[in-house]
């Protein structure tokens, strides 16, 4: 039986997801909001959107993870529901960026080819993540050796000094308009949704199946961990 090829993210706040057939056919996408402490309902709300097309989860044979940039929870969520649907079904699995994917859609929209793009990111606190990408081979790879990602915040924008293209979420252009210049948010790609199934193109070469590699998402903030609080004492 010919196996299917999934894509999954949770890096944007919303999950989202895409289908292919195995020769590259694309055959849908789906998207719902979903917080990390709806975590619960991820397993049957995908199953239900493979139901709906006539599939089920031992029918996809290769899962491609979104590994960020996002927040800890959700990609630490979604890559262990990955890890477990390739366990329990005998599939492959890979994480990609995240920012692979936004990259790809706005080098679709843009009027002529960039050759770097920087995906930007709310870091919350009035400060713009910057992950900055150059194009390889005809796609984007997100360089391994960063492993900070330079800030931008109200009266510094040296992050966005270059000839490169700035790409976003749609929901955060109100925010950036308070950080960065008005020239460089009119140059800004702003992308409405997740394209989930930009992940689903990206080439095995560029980031093969290794189920190790949902090992390593990338985070916005590092986790925070404290010491736990001792136990309180009733009189």
């Amino acid at each position: 039986m010919i196996k299917l090829e999934a894509a999954v993210d949770f890096s944007s706040g919303k999950l989202t997801f895409a289908v292919s057939e195995s020769n590259g056919a694309f055959l849908f996408e789906a998207g719902v909001a979903m917080s990390g402490r709806d975590s619960s309902g991820i397993v049957p709300w995908i199953t239900l959107q493979l139901k709906e097309h006539g599939f089920s989860l031992e029918s996809v044979g290769y899962w491609t993870c979104g590994s960020g940039p996002g927040s800890f929870t959700g990609l630490r969520i979604i890559a262990g529901l990955v890890a477990g649907f390739a366990f329990e079904t005998d599939a492959e699995a890979r994480g990609v960026p995240s920012a692979v994917a936004l990259a790809a859609e706005a080098d679709a929209a843009a009027v002529s080819e960039p050759d770097s793009v920087t995906v930007l990111y709310d870091g919350r606190r009035g400060e713009i993540f910057c992950c900055r990408m150059e194009k390889h081979g005809g796609f984007f790879r997100y360089p391994p050796e960063n492993t900070i990602l330079p800030v931008v915040s109200a009266g510094n924008t040296e992050a966005l000094d270059g000839n490169t293209l700035p790409v976003a979420m749609k929901s955060d252009r109100e925010l950036f308009s308070e950080i960065i210049p008005e020239n460089i948010l009119q140059e800004t790609v702003f992308i409405d949704e997740f394209p989930v199934r930009r992940l689903l193109e990206i080439p095995v070469s560029a980031y093969p199946w290794d189920s190790n590699s949902l090992l390593h998402p990338v985070y916005l903030r590092p986790p925070v961990h404290v010491p736990p609080a001792s136990v309180r004492q009733d009189v």
